[in-house]
Formats: C-alpha cells, sequence, structure tokens
C-alpha cells in the first residue's frame, strides 16, 4: 500500500513535474512571444516616431508652403490694390476726357457763336455802308444843288451889282449931260447926237461883255460839276476801298472762325478716340480683375478644403490631405498665373490709355 502510494507520488510528481516542464515551455514561448511582440511594438513604435517625423517634416514643409501663399497672397493684394488705382487713375482720366469733350464742345459753341456774330457785323456792315451810300448820294445831290444856287446867287449879285454900277454911272453922266445942255444946249445937241452913237457902242460892248461872263459863268459851272464829279469818285473809292476792308476783315474772320471750328472737331475726336481706347482698356482690366479673383478664389478655396481635411477625419485622410496640400501648394497654378499675367498687361494697357 505505502510502495502503491509512493509510486503514485511518484507518478504524480513526474505528472506534476512534466506539467511543470510544460508550462515552463510555455512561458518561455509566450515570453519569447512577448519579446517578439514587443520587438514588433518597438519596431511600430519607431515606425510611428519615424512617420511622426516625416508627418512633422510635413507639417514644417506645410507651414511654410502656407506662409509662401500668404505671402503670394499679400502680393496678389497688392497688385488688386494697384489695379484699383489703376482702374481709378483710367477713371479719372475718362472724366478729364469728358471734361475735354465738353471744353471743346463749348469752344464749337463760342466759335459758331462767333461766326454768327461776324455774320451778323458783316450784315449790319453792308447794310450801313449801303445807307452810307445814299446818305453820301443824298449830300452830294443837296450839295450840288446848293452850289449851283450859290452860284445862281452870286451871279445874280454881280449882275444887280454891275447894273447899278452902270445905273448910278448913267445918272452921273445924266446929271452932267443935263447941266451941259442947260450950258449949251446946241453943244449938247450935238454931244446928245455923239452920245447916242456912243451909247450904241456902249450897248454893243454890254452885250459882248454879257456874253463873255455867260460863257465865264458856264466855264465856271463845269468846273463845279467836275470837281463835283472827282469828289463823287474820291468818295465812291473811298467807300469801295472801306467795303473791300470789311469784305476781307469779315472774310478773315470766318476763315479763322472755320479754323476753330476745324481744331475743335478734331480735339472732340481725339477726346473721343481716347474716351473709347480708355474704355477698352477699363473693359480689358475688368475682364481680367474678375478672371484673376476667379482663379484666385478657387486656388484659395481649394486650398482652405485641403487645410480643413487635414485638420479632421482619421490620421490616414490627414496625412493624404496634407500630402495633396503640400502637393497643391508646390504646384504651379498655371490658370492663376495666367491671369495675373493678363491683369497686368491690362494695367499696363490702361495706364497707357
Amino acid at each position: 500500500e505505502a510502495a502503491r502510494e509512493a509510486k503514485a507520488r511518484e507518478a504524480a510528481a513526474k505528472a506534476a513535474e512534466a506539467e511543470a516542464k510544460a508550462r515552463e515551455a510555455a512561458a518561455l514561448a509566450a515570453e519569447e512571444e512577448a519579446k517578439q511582440r514587443e520587438a514588433a511594438a518597438l519596431a511600430a513604435e519607431a515606425e510611428a516616431k519615424a512617420r511622426e517625423a516625416a508627418a512633422l517634416a510635413a507639417e514644417e514643409e506645410a507651414k511654410q508652403r502656407e506662409a509662401a501663399a500668404l505671402a503670394a497672397e499679400a502680393e496678389a493684394k497688392a497688385r488688386e490694390a494697384a489695379a484699383l488705382a489703376a482702374e481709378a487713375e483710367a477713371k479719372a482720366r475718362e472724366a478729364e476726357a469728358l471734361a475735354a469733350e465738353d471744353q471743346a464742345k463749348q469752344r464749337e459753341a463760342a466759335a459758331l457763336a462767333a461766326e454768327a456774330e461776324a455774320k451778323s457785323r458783316e450784315a449790319a456792315a453792308l447794310a450801313a455802308e449801303a445807307e452810307a451810300k445814299q446818305r453820301e448820294a443824298a449830300a452830294l445831290a443837296a450839295e450840288a444843288e446848293a452850289k449851283a444856287r450859290e452860284a445862281a446867287a452870286i451871279s445874280a449879285e454881280e449882275e444887280a451889282k454891275a447894273r447899278e454900277a452902270a445905273a448910278k454911272a448913267a445918272e452921273v453922266e445924266a446929271k452932267a449931260r443935263e447941266a451941259a445942255a442947260l450950258s449949251a444946249e446946241e453943244e449938247a445937241k450935238v454931244r446928245e447926237a455923239a452920245a447916242r452913237t456912243a451909247e450904241e457902242e456902249a450897248k454893243t460892248r454890254e452885250g459882248t461883255a454879257l456874253a463873255a461872263e455867260n460863257e465865264a459863268k458856264q466855264r465856271e459851272a463845269s468846273l463845279v460839276r467836275l470837281r463835283l464829279a472827282l469828289l463823287k469818285m474820291s468818295f465812291a473809292l473811298a467807300a469801295e476801298e472801306q467795303a473791300k476792308a470789311r469784305e476781307a476783315s469779315a472774310l478773315a474772320a470766318e476763315t479763322e472762325a472755320k479754323s476753330r471750328e476745324a481744331e475743335a472737331k478734331s480735339k472732340e475726336d481725339e477726346a473721343k478716340a481716347r474716351e473709347a481706347d480708355a474704355r477698352a482698356a477699363q473693359d480689358e482690366l475688368e475682364a481680367a480683375l474678375a478672371e484673376l479673383k476667379a482663379q484666385e478664389d478657387a486656388y484659395n478655396n481649394k486650398k482652405l478644403e485641403l487645410e480643413q481635411k487635414s485638420e479632421e477625419g482619421g490620421v490616414v485622410s490627414r496625412n493624404k490631405a496634407k500630402a495633396e496640400l503640400a502637393q497643391h501648394l508646390a504646384e504651379d497654378p498655371l490658370p492663376l498665373r495666367r491671369a495675373k499675367i493678363n491683369q497686368e498687361a491690362a494695367v499696363r494697357k490702361a495706364e497707357k490709355a
């Protein structure tokens, strides 16, 4: 019984020892697996640290690109401000062109008014000239009539004086003859006959004198008429020269008015051409600004979307979003660059306009 019990105990001890060895082997295996798992965990941790370092590097690079993007955005805003300034300058030039156009229209109106005034003055001058000619003709006629009346009066006065002198002489002679007749009637009779003969001779001489006087009067009247004709001719020539001078002045004023009108029309056309160029440049500038803003909005919206995705969701999606953001910031945005080039060209064209 004791032997069986000892064998049973020995068998139990062996079984316990085998179980202990098995447990020890299992423990060693578990320990080895734990070491492998620990090594795998360390490797995973190292990999995670490497990925974290790569993520930090990518994040730093993304920050640098973001800083570059902000700088580019600031530059774009500066260019946009310059474009707005150019637009304001273009509007100012357009206002200046409109003011120049209004001024040209005012000058044209003034030129037309001056031309109308010149024509009115020319008509008034012609009317005044015609009236002056009529008055001159009336004055010359009145002067001729007055001179004729004056000549007739002078002739009548001379004739009256001559007759008066003759009458006085005849009276004196008659008194002498009467005295002589009273002293010597006979001698008077003889002398009366001689006196009659002398009287007849005197009458003949008087008739000759009257004929000569009439001829002298006719010559004087002819001279007066000739002088009047010469005076009229000189007045007519002076009036003609004055009329020609007025006509030349009126033609010069009309030519100057037409020249001013042509100059005003040329300036108006030039102002319209400049205004058209300024409007075309302004339209082109506005289109370039709109395209630039659309491209910048698209670029910035995509950047914001990727930044938001890089901060939300899981690690994989964030890393993917960060990689896409980095690629988006690193790539050359051709449409945006083309829009900026077009905008700069439009600004230069607007400045030239």
